[in-house]
């Protein structure tokens, strides 16, 4: 265990104590949008009663309370809430796009986080070239029992999602 130049005590690559110890509380992983709180900011102090769990916005606001905030810092936090700011206006080379899909292969995703793409994606489609190419990437690929029953159950709880968006 180590301390970084911020104040927080770290454990391995990427394990911070206090997400460590909220984990353990709440009794699963937080997620990558989840952000640790410490209620008397001290980020020494790791006692389960100074830390709360707020979604990293909730986080970012509550930290930004009476601050000012320039135009141009205001146009790039709206920037990078609509995608991932590393990305933003960066052009990928082949090599790092199949570098990244490696690391992301063979990863569960949470049902909360496919429900939360899922919903991201309501009343959005793709163009037709977008379309062409997942369906040739799809070709000659054959699905487990498991995978096409996973499918099934998602596609049934977004159309059960979508309805219940239109009768409210």
């Amino acid at each position: 265990m180590h301390l970084t130049k911020k104040g927080y005590f770290k454990i391995g690559k990427n394990g911070y104590l206090s997400r460590i110890i909220m984990e353990k509380q709440v009794g699963r992983s937080l997620t990558k949008d989840e952000c640790v709180h410490h209620l008397d900011k001290n980020t020494m102090n790791n006692d389960i009663e100074n830390l709360k769990v707020l979604s990293r916005s909730d986080h970012t606001r509550l930290h930004q309370k009476g601050k000012e905030v320039s135009e141009e810092t205001r146009g790039k936090l709206s920037e990078s809430a609509m995608g991932n700011k590393r990305s933003l206006g960066c052009v990928r080379s082949e090599e790092t796009k199949q570098r990244i899909s490696k690391t992301k292969m063979g990863k569960e995703v949470s049902l909360e986080t496919r429900r939360r793409l899922s919903e991201a994606r309501m009343g959005k489609t793709h163009s037709e070239e977008t379309r062409r190419k997942i369906s040739q990437s799809n070709l000659g690929k054959t699905r487990s029992e498991e995978t096409l029953r996973r499918m099934s159950e998602a596609t049934i709880k977004a159309w059960e999602v979508k309805r219940e968006r239109i009768n409210r």
